[in-house]
């Protein structure tokens, strides 16, 4: 299965989830997306979506020795990506 596939797949099924809960609390949402992720296994996603998203922040612009502050970070899908590429200390991740 190639990555576009695969990346509109993961988008699908989030959108999905997020049209589920809304106008319900956010943190039943994130629990729900969370255990989504837990059932399907965490490995299975950073493969596709993780390096995409470091992808698209080198495009942007970002650089080595840039900060960033990862709001909603999770478990680091895409987070552990970035922190390899930045320089140490670089990176601040934070989530509920």
């Amino acid at each position: 299965m190639n990555k576009s596939f695969r990346r509109g797949i993961d988008y699908l099924r989030g959108a999905y989830l997020y049209l589920r809960w809304v106008g319900k609390p956010h943190f039943d949402y994130y629990k729900a997306l969370m255990s989504d992720d837990v059932r399907r296994g965490f490995g299975e996603l950073n493969p596709v979506w993780a390096p995409f998203q470091l992808e698209r922040l080198i495009a942007h612009g970002i650089k080595p020795q840039h900060t960033l502050l990862d709001i909603g970070c999770g478990y680091l899908r895409g987070g552990q990506y970035i922190i390899d590429y930045l320089e140490e200390g670089n990176y601040t991740g934070t989530d509920i």
